[in-house]
């Protein structure tokens, strides 16, 4: 096997973490139902909870648009990539788990965020990534 050859990484590798962590939201998201009470400032926290979501992606965008498409090895690469994921992930989350169960129209918007910036993560820019040298 030639030296260039053994330091690549397989494009495999990045579909499956990409599959693994979005198989795993969507199947969290679709079958649990969070147990929030309802609140006297249902709506103040929402709207925190809905700018801390749309900030989170905002990152996760940064993270995807920017700082993969500058990473020079495969390293890089999987901690942006992982780092976009979670971030993307933890919005559907909040949803879930911090909003009364009675805000169903926000915790549907916060699940489709989470699912569009998780598939803006497809990786398609795993086509040359090389491992770092030892």
């Amino acid at each position: 096997m030639s030296d260039s050859a053994a330091q690549r990484i397989d494009r495999s590798f990045f579909w499956k973490v990409w599959g693994g962590i979005a198989a795993f939201t969507v199947v969290v998201l679709l079958t649990q139902h969070g147990n929030v009470p309802a609140q006297s400032s249902g709506i103040a926290q929402t709207t925190v909870i809905l700018v801390l979501g749309i900030i989170l992606i905002l990152i996760a965008s940064v993270l995807r648009w920017v700082v993969i498409l500058r990473a020079k090895d495969a390293r890089s690469l999987v901690i942006a990539m992982v780092a976009g994921l979670v971030l993307s992930e933890s919005v559907g989350f909040f949803g879930l788990y911090l909003l009364p169960s009675g805000m169903t129209h926000s915790r549907t918007a916060l699940f489709a965020l989470s699912l569009l910036s998780i598939i803006q993560f497809v990786p398609t820019y795993a086509k040359g990534a090389k491992a770092a040298q030892p």
